[in-house]
């Protein structure tokens, strides 16, 4: 199976059509929401939905288990509850992390 990161920036690539570049690590308030068993699929919808609530350029999705991260601190509260929502939905299991 391929890596997740490399699928992920791949579907990004293709919805967006532009080159995904992964930015250097900066210290800010985040918060990660980690999901397991994720397959591609889920990772397409994941980025689907991201995308549709505008959240895209606020988050950062790695590959993996696949962890998203928040980074602007007023989306923090609203984006954590509504991608728990999601990822409940999906009946993925996760773990929410606040990253001081």
């Amino acid at each position: 199976m391929a890596n997740l990161q490399s699928v992920a920036d791949a579907i990004v690539e293709a919805v967006t059509g532009k080159k995904v570049t992964h930015a250097p690590k900066v210290e800010t308030k985040a918060v990660y929401i980690r999901t397991y068993g994720v397959d591609a699929d889920g990772v397409k919808a994941f980025i689907e939905f991201i995308y549709s609530k505008k959240w895209a350029g606020k988050v950062d999705i790695t590959g993996g288990d696949m962890w998203v991260k928040c980074e602007t601190a007023e989306l923090v509260g609203s984006m954590v509850d509504e991608a728990k929502a999601f990822v409940e939905g999906k009946g993925w299991w996760y773990n929410v992390y606040d990253v001081k």
